[in-house]
């Protein structure tokens, strides 16, 4: 067997996003709670603090790296 990876892409970039567009974005998660969900309320509102805490001038900034490796192991 082959130990050696080797590093196809790196891609860097900043996902920016308004109030909805990042509400939006949590919520189409796989992961994320659903309307349905006892804690639904709770998460929402939690999103919407995140957002106040950390956006500029009405939008969020979130750092977010892609990288592909082809090989074998």
């Amino acid at each position: 067997m082959n130990d050696i990876l080797w590093i196809f892409f790196d891609i860097g970039s900043t996902l920016t996003y308004d109030r909805l567009g990042y509400v939006n974005r949590l919520l189409s998660s796989s992961y994320s709670l659903k309307e349905s969900d006892e804690k639904y309320g709770e998460y929402l509102k939690e999103i919407n603090a995140i957002f106040d805490r950390f956006s500029k001038d009405g939008f969020i900034s979130i750092p977010n790296e892609t990288v592909a490796y082809i090989g074998e192991v």
